[in-house]
């Protein structure tokens, strides 16, 4: 027995079959064009985010160098341990309001023993304050722009502790980028037409501490991650006793037998800025790297450096001289290679780390 089937019904089916069908597939399409919205718009958000991040740390960097020379030079207080102790007051009093409010919580708390804390992190945050005193000292002497282009030469002197202190075995690629970079320097230096051997002396006496601080930051916090709150909070602290002792014994006398402290009172604001500057400084570079990466925030220092030298001779009419000029570009340069030839050693050794686990 053979079944009727209604040709009409059978269309009017079809019809509303393909009614359903296509309501389904417009949902599905509007689904995903609210999806695709969504994460354009989170790309544009943290596009704009890094963008934010980076013009923060290339104008604050500079503007705490500026504000730190006026205070030394112009304002006639030549006291820079007292003058870097201000950005570490302020840290260690911000990192401890908000880990005691609670607003970041500590990760290593059991870590950082009484014994820990005198043989690692004292370490440490003395060398720190050893660089920024060091570091700010320099502007009494050397011009802004010969002082940027002379911080290039530090990745010799970090390659010398690692190389002596066993860390770390480099690549030929960096010990030829350092080569240059130390050939470079030294070819600026012959060109310079104002500076002094003392300048020159505590410009590499703070590139020698801060390499100093970085082999001890790896030697002695080795696989220990802290954040840039939680780091501030146990280092700050240290390196601001420190300075600030340091200071006491050398600086203090000077600044209350001359009435030097009179000038804190008739210009408060640069020392203001110097305090809550020398915090944004650690932010800075924190937020670089969390919406970046550790490349990016090299490439933006060496460029915020170069950046610097041109405001000087433009707007502020240091001199530097051809000489100077092409010593430096070779420098930059280099350092460029030497941060390529750094990442490449670090992905090989990554790499070997892997598969010796692989191998396991």
């Amino acid at each position: 027995m053979v079944k009727m089937v209604n040709p009409k019904g059978e269309h009017e089916r079809f019809l509303e079959e393909g009614k359903h069908g296509s309501g389904s597939q417009e949902e599905k399409l509007g689904s995903t064009k609210v999806i695709g919205g969504m994460h354009m718009a989170s790309r544009t958000f943290g596009a704009v985010k890094a963008l934010c991040a980076c013009v923060f740390y290339m104008v604050i960097g500079p503007s705490l160098i500026l504000n730190n020379k006026f205070i030394l030079k112009d304002l006639e207080f030549p006291f820079p341990m007292f003058v870097s102790c201000l950005g570490l007051i302020t840290t260690s009093f911000v990192s401890h309001s908000l880990v005691r409010f609670k607003f970041v919580t500590l990760q290593h708390r059991e870590v950082v023993t009484k014994e820990f804390y005198a043989k690692r992190i004292v370490p440490v945050g003395a060398t720190l304050a050893l660089t920024l005193s060091f570091g700010n000292a320099v502007y009494i002497h050397l011009g802004v722009a010969l002082i940027q282009m002379l911080k290039a030469f530090t990745p010799v002197i970090v390659l010398l502790g690692v190389v002596l202190s066993g860390i770390e075995s480099p690549s030929k690629g960096v010990v030829a980028s350092v080569l240059v970079i130390a050939i470079g320097t030294a070819i600026n230096c012959a060109g310079s037409v104002d500076y002094t051997f003392f300048g020159l002396f505590l410009m590499f006496g703070a590139e020698f501490f801060e390499a100093v601080r970085l082999v001890l930051t790896q030697f002695l916090l080795k696989n220990k991650k802290f954040g840039v709150i939680e780091g501030q909070y146990w280092l700050a602290p240290a390196s601001a006793v420190s300075l600030m002792g340091l200071s006491a014994l050398t600086e203090f006398h000077t600044i209350y037998s001359e009435g030097k402290i009179s000038i804190i009172f008739s210009e408060p604001m640069f020392f203001f800025l110097s305090a809550t500057l020398g915090l944004f400084v650690n932010l800075s570079s924190f937020l670089v790297v969390q919406t970046t990466n550790s490349v990016t925030l090299k490439i933006l220092g060496t460029v915020r450096n170069a950046g610097l030298v041109v405001f000087q001779v433009i707007f502020a009419g240091e001199t530097i001289t051809t000489q100077q000029f092409f010593a430096y570009a070779l420098t930059i340069v280099a350092f460029g290679f030497y941060n390529y030839f750094k990442m490449k050693q670090v992905e090989s050794q990554s790499a070997q780390k892997y598969a010796k686990v692989e191998g396991k």
